[in-house]
């Protein structure tokens, strides 16, 4: 506090110490209340691991200080994170220690690229800041299991005429001879004289993996039908392997 003879309200600066005082309701004397002249402010923002699992977290730190170096302490930083559509999707204010460090550790719920930044929003001494953008990546779990599948392709009607629709049908099961509900199946016929396999279309299994299609017979001659399951990606720590089968049957009577 500096005693002086001013205006109640009154602010001014003083050059030489960089010091802006406001003057009392007395009028007696003035309190300091900032810089003149903000200092500039310097954040930075790192990960621990820029690259994790889904399941995982990671610590999000940085440092606050003065453009001479000095640390910044007990300051309000807010870490935010997002995908890039909306890198500001997520935040949250954390406090700076003695070495002006910040750090909080996330826990993302989605697998995809977030962007991290960090901002201090600057006070009677210091300037607002903002840091640069920096990339988390969060993949879907390595599996740590691995779920062999089989697949079984059977045509109801194994003597088919010209003009008919033969029904494939067939079951998904994993490796413990369990049903395996809502998967997508492709199925690819190769008609004859074909010299490559064509996709029917996919279908997906019912609640018990069993799956079933129709077809329409346009040509006398050796059908070959093809199935295939493309496996899943993993998820809490377990994924579904790939599975396929093929048969012929001569149709078109």
């Amino acid at each position: 506090m500096v005693e002086q003879i001013c205006e109640p309200g009154e602010t001014w600066c003083d050059t030489i110490s960089n010091t802006m005082y406001r003057c009392n309701s007395s009028g007696t004397n003035a309190t300091p209340i900032g810089y003149c002249v903000l200092d500039a402010t310097i954040i930075t923002i790192s990960v621990e691991a820029s690259r994790i699992n889904l399941g995982s977290s990671t610590v999000v730190y940085g440092y606050l200080k003065k453009s001479n170096g000095a640390a910044l302490a007990n300051k309000y930083v807010t870490i935010r994170w997002g995908p890039s559509s909306d890198r500001d999707q997520y935040y949250e204010s954390v406090v700076t220690d003695s070495f002006g460090k910040f750090q909080l550790t996330i826990l993302p719920s989605i697998a995809q690229t977030y962007y991290l930044s960090a901002y201090y929003l600057g006070d009677a001494y210091q300037t607002s800041v903002t840091s640069v953008y920096i990339p988390l990546v969060v993949d879907y779990y390595e599996a740590d299991v691995y779920v062999d599948t089989t697949i079984s392709i059977i045509l109801m009607d194994t003597n088919p005429h010209l003009g008919d629709s033969p029904v494939i049908m067939g079951a998904l099961k994993d490796e413990y001879g369990a049903g395996f509900g809502s998967m997508p199946v492709s199925i690819y016929v190769k008609a004859p004289g074909a010299s490559t396999f064509t996709k029917l279309k996919t279908v997906m299994t019912d609640a018990s993996g069993n799956y079933s299609t129709a077809f329409l017979v346009s040509l006398a001659g050796t059908y070959q039908v093809y199935v295939a399951f493309a496996g899943t990606a993993p998820t809490s720590g377990y994924a579904f392997v790939g599975s396929e089968n093929m048969t012929s049957v001569y149709m078109g009577w």
